[in-house]
């Protein structure tokens, strides 16, 4: 049993075995001394065979099941030319390291440069179908705004037709009230000429009375 110097001293003495080995572990992992995890690596079956799933890392263990070429696995553990892996579907066991590489098969590689192109074309197809959602509505506000223009326009031709009426009525109007004007003038100047025809006559006539 392992007891480290500094764990039997005369103020701290642990007598039950198991309560020291958990301190001592615990003080291993605390210090970065404890047993390294592992973590599972990514492999693929290679070559066209099955292979034997088996309990153990060797030929004299139990079969556990089959494990098919080219079949994606997780590595758990290693020993001895013999890998620990975890399939995509059913129980972990162990297979020779020989027949693991650490890249996807070209069949699994076109299967997903396939799914990939298809899940672009997809992509490609819904960006096609919303640019021509797109264009059909700028189409039609275009359309709207081309007969919003061509209703201005009428507008500001009827506008127009209206200021150039006005401007023909201010016209005449001023041309009324000039001849009116003129009219009223002419008329002042004829009473004021017969008043002073009718008033130079009267006083020829009071002179003639007199000289009698």
């Amino acid at each position: 049993m392992i007891n480290p110097g500094w764990l039997n001293t005369p103020m701290m003495r642990i007598r039950n075995p198991l309560r020291r080995t958990g301190i001592i572990l615990a003080s291993l992992c605390l210090l970065g001394l404890g047993p390294e995890t592992s973590h599972a690596e990514d492999a693929w079956v290679s070559g066209k065979v099955t292979l034997n799933l088996r309990r153990g890392p060797g030929t004299q263990y139990k079969i556990l099941g089959k494990i098919s070429a080219e079949a994606h696995v997780d590595i758990l553990n290693s020993r001895e030319g013999w890998r620990e892996v975890q399939p995509d579907e059913g129980r972990s066991g162990w297979i020779p390291s020989g027949y693991l590489v650490d890249t996807p098969p070209a069949s699994i590689q076109l299967e997903t440069v396939t799914a990939a192109l298809a899940a672009t074309k997809e992509s490609l197809l819904q960006a096609q179908t919303e640019a021509a959602r797109i264009t059909n509505g700028l189409r039609s506000r275009t359309e709207e705004l081309e007969s919003e223009n061509l209703a201005l326009e009428s507008r500001d031709k009827n506008q127009v037709a209206k200021i150039d009426l006005l401007q023909a009525e201010r016209d005449q109007l001023r041309a009324d009230v000039r001849w009116r004007e003129w009219l009223t003038g002419g008329g002042i100047l004829l009473f004021g000429m017969a008043l002073g025809a009718v008033l130079r006559g009267n006083g020829r006539k009071k002179n003639s009375r007199v000289r009698l």
